[in-house]
């Protein structure tokens, strides 16, 4: 199975968005608007591809981009 994509994103209507946008049978797609739950995401999940928020609760865009990467 081809990596995964996780929809970090707090507003429902960009969430909702961009999971109908990525969802195939090729990739599964993820999705949290907490910042822990992304973090157990990117550790249990082979990810290919984050799509994250301006606004994230729990933690700072900056540090998550650390985290992520």
């Amino acid at each position: 199975m081809a990596p995964g994509i996780l929809v970090f994103i707090e507003n429902k209507d960009e969430k909702s968005f961009f999971e109908n946008l990525f969802k195939t049978d090729d990739f599964p797609v993820f999705e949290t608007h907490l910042a822990l739950e992304a973090m157990r995401i990117l550790q249990d999940k082979d990810i290919g591809l984050i799509i994250a928020g301006s606004v994230m609760e729990g933690i700072e865009g900056e540090r998550f981009k650390l985290i992520a990467e």
